[in-house]
């Protein structure tokens, strides 16, 4: 995992060989583990993307992440993290849009238009 091959390239890859030694030992502590460090990678990537607003790149890991190990705390966390950014970040913006069209300046025709009451 230290070259960061989590789930690729197929056939070479930490997930896959975290699997295979569940195939032979289900009870294997160290690959349930090393399944669980996969999926919390993914989960680190994804709250540096939230942090960084990428919110589809987020959205990306965190796919990962359930695919690894569907149904993990820490992936739902990260879910409802990015939920909460991203609706924050567009009320951020639909206020800024408010502000720059209570702030723009008027247009000497659209001050004639007010003028002349529209006409």
């Amino acid at each position: 995992m230290k070259a960061l091959k989590l789930t690729k390239p197929e056939g070479n890859n930490a997930y896959e060989k975290y699997r295979k030694v569940l195939s032979l030992d289900k009870n294997n502590k160290k690959a349930k583990q090393g399944i669980q460090s996969v999926a919390n990678k993914y989960v680190q990537f994804a709250y540096s993307a939230i942090e960084s607003n990428r919110f589809e790149r987020a959205r990306y890991y965190l796919s990962k992440a359930t695919q690894v190990s569907p149904g993990s705390p820490n992936t739902l966390k990260a879910r409802i993290s990015l939920q909460a950014k991203m609706e924050n970040h567009r009320k951020k913006m639909m206020s800024r849009q408010a502000d720059s069209r209570d702030n723009r300046e008027e247009s000497p025709s659209e001050r004639i238009k007010r003028i002349l009451g529209g006409s």
